[in-house]
């Protein structure tokens, strides 16, 4: 339902942020905490490296701490065998980038044009998870964009895929 109310929100251009000054690295750590038991459920380690010196950025930490859950969920989700995450927050003078490698199931050719848009599920992801409303990367891509970032993957099949996103330093 709350995603629901988000695409809503989106969609009729009435998403609102509410920044502060936040600590995306603690929004990292706590993800990771919260996302632990699942991961070691599916035989998966998350491992961060979290460059020094990472500011706090004016965000609305709610909404990008969804962002970063809903990419580690992802990456655990449709990781295979003995799983790895690779989590690194390294920064610029503009901007803080995240970016979450998993070895994962990797998204095919076909399915990278859509992988943003709303609804949509690839069908080889519905038969590993068939649960999922195709809303997690449509809302992230929202909520980055109207944070002043940008969120974009490299993936190859079957090898696993890369989930970056950045946020303008203020």
């Amino acid at each position: 339902v709350k995603n629901l109310l988000d695409v809503s929100r989106i969609d009729e251009d009435r998403f609102i942020l509410k920044p502060e000054k936040s600590d995306v690295v603690k929004l990292v750590k706590d993800a990771i905490e919260e996302l632990n038991t699942f991961a070691q459920a599916k035989n998966t380690e998350m491992v961060l490296d979290a460059e020094e010196g990472i500011p706090l950025l004016t965000i609305d930490a709610i909404k990008i701490k969804q962002v970063i859950d809903n990419i580690l969920y992802n990456a655990i989700r449709y990781n295979k065998g003995k799983g790895r995450i690779e989590i690194t927050l390294k920064k610029n003078e503009d901007y803080v980038l995240l970016s979450c490698k998993d070895n994962g199931i990797g998204i095919s050719e076909e399915d990278k044009k859509m992988i943003f848009n709303k609804y949509y599920r690839s069908p080889r992801v519905i038969s590993l998870a068939p649960d999922g409303t195709g809303l997690g990367l449509y809302i992230s891509k929202a909520i980055i964009e109207k944070s002043g970032g940008t969120i974009w993957f490299e993936s190859l099949e079957g090898k696993g895929t890369i989930f970056y996103f950045t946020l303008p330093v203020q």
